[in-house]
């Protein structure tokens, strides 16, 4: 599993240094590659992050590049991968995970790839684009959910009171959201996250990272100049 994603890697890692664009690692992946000099022992992933403009760049260059191995998913070319953020998947590999298991989209191996989005310039207004931005994910998530069962996930809630009122309530969620498609809420989601694409700002943000937009507001010079890792 992992000597494929190094595989992954080299040819994601090529493509964006044949067309000059910036990709950094990320979470655990970064960890790894700084103090493992590889993958943390018990991770099985690659996360990477780009600037906005270097993302769509890359996704302009990816079926000339990398189309005849890979699969891009982004709310563009699957609508129904409510993750949000880039999915480049092998052909040819599997991968189910339990909570994505319904959805009727490619299921290979995986990178990925977040984008790094300018955030508002203000506390208030980044208060309110975050607060916008999760909720809109939320409501993504759950309409997935709604529309698209995961089979596993039935078997684990059933052994799980916690997990079982949880996922009714996100079930509930995605029904009254459920009059738009899946691919709606998610490209209306992605357009937000990607609001201030244009207008250049001091901050930086992962929206659609594991710490949730408030945990991945940085200043810009925390990114930048990137550093390349021995």
């Amino acid at each position: 599993l992992k000597g494929v994603l190094l595989g992954m890697m080299d040819d994601f890692l090529a493509v964006c240094q044949r067309h000059r664009l910036t990709v950094m690692m990320r979470s655990g992946t970064l960890l790894g590659a700084a103090r493992h000099k590889g993958f943390i022992p018990w991770d099985d992933d690659l996360d990477f992050m780009m600037p906005r403009e270097d993302y769509d760049r890359f996704l302009e260059v990816f079926d000339r590049e990398m189309g005849q191995a890979y699969v891009v998913q982004t709310p563009r070319t699957e609508p129904n991968a409510c993750f949000g953020f880039m999915k480049i998947r092998r052909k040819g590999t599997a991968f189910v995970e339990v909570e994505t298991a319904g959805l009727p989209i490619h299921k290979g191996l995986f990178l990925d790839v977040f984008p790094l989005e300018n955030a508002p310039a203000s506390r208030t207004g980044r208060f309110f684009h975050g607060i916008a931005c999760m909720l809109l994910k939320q409501i993504t998530t759950a309409t997935a959910l709604y529309r698209y069962p995961s089979a596993p996930m039935k078997v684990l809630r059933r052994h799980s009171g916690k997990l079982n009122r949880l996922l009714a309530m996100r079930e509930g969620l995605g029904f009254l959201f459920s009059f738009f498609s899946v691919g709606w809420w998610n490209r209306a989601t992605e357009n937000l996250c990607a609001r201030y694409r244009h207008r250049p700002s001091h901050f930086l943000v992962a929206p659609y990272g594991g710490k949730g937009y408030f945990g991945e507001v940085y200043p810009r010079e925390v990114f930048f100049p990137t550093v390349l890792l021995p």
